[in-house]
């Protein structure tokens, strides 16, 4: 009963099933990176936020001594 047909057919499907595990990983991989792109990006800009709101209140300070 062993068919060496059906066994390449068997090698065949795992073979597409791991083609598209890969490909959808990658695609998860990619998704992350830009997440993390934007996440760095808001970060970025939260920084510039802070040190000019920093800046103000250090002026503000300095005109009311």
């Amino acid at each position: 009963m062993n068919n060496p047909d059906h066994h390449n057919d068997e090698k065949d499907q795992l073979i597409l099933l791991l083609q598209e595990q890969l490909s959808l990983m990658q695609q998860e991989r990619e998704t992350m990176h830009m997440i993390l792109v934007d996440q760095d990006s808001i970060i970025i800009k939260q920084q510039q936020h802070l040190t000019h709101q920093s800046e103000l209140l250090k002026q503000k300070d300095e005109t009311d001594l």
